[in-house]
């Protein structure tokens, strides 16, 4: 997906949530809480997309129990991506800004925050399997205009 069709989709899901408070529809609450919350997750990934040029891997697409952030290259930083251990599994979300730190290297350590040693073992492996793709996705030489198709050359653990 492209930020011009996920910014369309946003647009047609607030269309759709303004439909169903209009038109009564069978379960229009219901409904209307579902799409307003997927329109809301949306736009908070194509804001986040937009400030770090980051991407969210979800535990579907890795086989992580966790959630993976990979930016792209950031002034006076090394390599990282970040982890939220928490996920959509508990509230309140923790987000990027407060998920744990990992480098992306050979050797990937914890820079900011806290693992326990299972979770981080697979987190590594995984860096490690994906190394030369998240370099490329880091230093902007993967996707070209379409930073999304990254997502499909990542391999699972």
């Amino acid at each position: 997906m492209n930020l011009e069709k996920a910014e369309k989709i946003v647009n047609d899901l607030d269309n759709m949530a303004g439909q169903a408070r209009n038109e009564a529809w069978i379960f229009d609450d219901l409904f209307y809480d579902l799409i307003t919350k997927a329109k809301n997750i949306l736009s908070d990934e194509i804001k986040l997309y937009k400030m770090f040029r980051a991407i969210e891997l979800t535990p579907r697409m890795t086989n992580l129990p966790v959630i993976v952030w990979c930016s792209r290259e950031l002034k006076n930083c090394a390599p990282f991506i970040k982890v939220d251990l928490q996920g959509w599994k508990h509230l309140p979300y923790v987000g990027y800004q407060n998920a744990v730190t990992l480098t992306i290297s050979d050797n990937p350590q914890v820079t900011d925050g806290e693992l326990e040693p299972e979770i981080f073992e697979q987190i590594k492996r995984w860096i490690k399997l994906n190394k030369k793709a998240l370099m490329k996705y880091w230093n902007r030489k993967a996707t070209g205009a379409n930073p999304f198709k990254f997502i499909n050359v990542l391999k699972k653990i």
